[in-house]
Formats: structure tokens, sequence, C-alpha cells
């Protein structure tokens, strides 16, 4: 087969699989149209429960998912339905990774149906600033067993300096004093790397001590490098206990307030998802990573994307970012 009808053939191949995937979306669209107006007419729906709490952010994302509840043979007939498009989801995920250039490394998990999908899901990157988020998370652990305070304050000293993102690089000096909420909020908004410095400073040492501690508290059962090198299913099991325990430790519920209010606006940040999206980012070229909750209302999910020498990699993430969102819009919001 020469590499003209090679490339036809396969272009013959994604027609065949989005005509395949098609046909099941519009009958899911029509049966879940139809099953709503017939839910709405005889009243078996309860109202949506929450739907009044929000985070205090200029992107209201919501601090309490709105939900639904079904009388069961309903909600088990949309669960049915969410997880047909979720097979669709994973072939359309599959083929784009397929297509690219270097490595990427995908997990996608639904906080509804509890489904995961993993790509490379257990392939392990160089993490850059995504380390950050586990350090947020103990920092606010820390301080809900009374051994720290968000007004106590730290020193900066010239160990503490570092080069990369971040602002106060620019602006701090020596025995300059910030607090650790302070320290927080540029460590996430900004991803600043001395901020962070000064606050993984709190609980470790060195940096071996600080991994072990990571996956000690967050993934029992992992085994750490002794590096900075997670994998998008380690990062989708770190936001997933952000997530679920959210209600139970009031600092975590800072740090999504806090990861919805970025700085950076791109990869999975789009024009579909800014209003929805509490997230970090890593970037050390050649590796570009954005990991992140999308608070979507009945239908939030968490998405890892960790890339490789992958050219262009911020649009790359963007593509996939919005490929899942799309995959997800036959819910009605």
């Amino acid at each position: 087969m020469d590499a003209e009808t090679r490339t036809r053939y396969k272009s013959w191949q994604r027609k065949k699989i989005r005509q395949r995937i098609m046909i099941p979306g519009i009958l899911v669209l029509i049966l879940l149209t139809t099953m709503a107006l017939v839910i709405r007419a005889h009243g078996s729906v309860d109202k949506y429960i929450a739907a009044s709490s929000y985070i205090n952010t200029d992107k209201s994302i919501p601090k309490a998912i709105l939900e639904q509840t079904f009388e069961q043979e309903n909600q088990d007939m949309l669960l049915e339905l969410f997880v047909t498009m979720q097979d669709e989801l994973e072939i359309h995920l599959q083929e784009l990774v397929n297509q690219t250039v270097g490595v990427v490394g995908i997990s996608y998990y639904c906080l509804m149906t509890s489904r995961h999908i993993e790509i490379n899901g257990n392939y392990n990157f160089f993490a850059a600033s995504t380390i950050k988020l586990p350090t947020h998370m103990m920092i606010a652990e820390l301080v809900q067993d009374g051994s720290l305070l968000w007004d106590q304050y730290l020193t900066f000293t010239s160990e503490y300096f570092m080069g990369g993102s971040g602002v106060l690089q620019h602006r701090i000096q020596h025995g300059d004093q910030l607090t650790v909420e302070e320290l927080l909020r540029y460590s996430i908004v900004y991803s600043d790397n001395i901020a962070h410095r000064m606050l993984a400073s709190i609980f470790a040492t060195t940096r071996e001590e600080r991994f072990a501690e990571v996956f000690r508290r967050y993934l029992p059962g992992e085994t750490t490098t002794g590096e900075n090198h997670f994998s998008p299913t380690n990062m989708t099991t770190l936001l997933s206990t952000l997530y679920q325990r959210r209600n139970e430790i009031p600092g975590y519920e800072k740090i999504i307030e806090l990861m919805s209010e970025r700085s950076f606006h791109y990869r999975l940040h789009t024009e579909n998802t800014r209003n929805y999206l509490a997230g970090t980012i890593g970037s050390n070229d050649p590796y570009f990573h954005d990991v992140g909750i999308f608070f979507r209302p009945n239908q939030p999910y968490i998405l890892s994307v960790m890339t490789y020498q992958v050219p262009s990699a911020t649009s790359y993430i963007s593509d996939v970012s919005d490929l899942v969102w799309q995959a997800k819009t036959f819910f009605n919001d």
C-alpha cells in the first residue's frame, strides 16, 4: 500500500469511527430529551440540591456541584447512557493520542459515575510545577491539625530564591516576611517557585523527604523514585482526594478557590471551560502539563494531561480539554 493510499485508508477509518459514534450519540440525545420531558411532565424529578452555594470568586466556580435525583429506574438509565458516551470519548482520546508526535498521558475521572479512562495513565513524567499541588494539600492539613496557622509568618532568605515561574523573585528581599496564606496564594495563583519552596520547607528539609511524604500520604502502594516524577493517574488521585475531602478540610476548599483564580488562562482553560476549571500547570520544556477539576453542574470530572516533546503542547492540551468537554454536552446544564 503506497503512502497516498494509506492516507486515504486512515481517513476512511476515522470517518467510519465518527459515523459509528454519531448515530448512537444522536439516539442518546433523542432518548434523553424525551425522558426529560416525560420526567418533567410527571413531576418525578426532585429539584436541584444546594443550587445557591458558590465560591466567592470572579469565575463563580460552584462550591457544591448541582445534583439531580431521579427515580431509581431513570437514574440507572441516565448512568448507562453516560457510560456509553464515555466509551465513545475513550475512542476519540485514543485516536488523538495515536496521531501525536511525542508522549502524551491522559487520566480522566468522572466524579458522577467513577469511570476512569487512562491513556498512558501510569507513565511517569517529570512533573514540573504540578508538584506544588500535594505541597498545598499538606499545608492545609497542617493547619487543620493545629500545627500551623494561616497567619503565621515565614521569613525569606537567599536559600529560598528560585527563578522560573512566579512574581516574588522581582519584588521580595532578604528578611521580608509573608504569612502562610499569602505564600499559598502566590504559589497557586502565580505558580510562584519561591513561595512554593518556602512552604515546602515547613514539612521537609530535602526533596527526597518531600516526595516520600507525598507518596505516603496520598499515593499509598505507589513507589517514589525520589525525584519529581508523577503520572497522570497520580495527579488525578491527588485531585480526587482534594475534591472528595473539601468539606472535611476547609483548607482544601481554599486551595480549590485559589486554583480557580489561577493566572494561566490557556491549556485546559478554554473558552468552553474557563468558568468551571480549578487547576494547576507545569512547564519545563519539553514537559508541559495541566491538571484540574471541572466543576460543571451535574457533570463534575477530573482531567490530567501530561506531555513530553509534543509539538504545540499548549494548543494540544486545549484540544484535549475541549474534546472531553464537548463529549459531555448531552446532559443539560
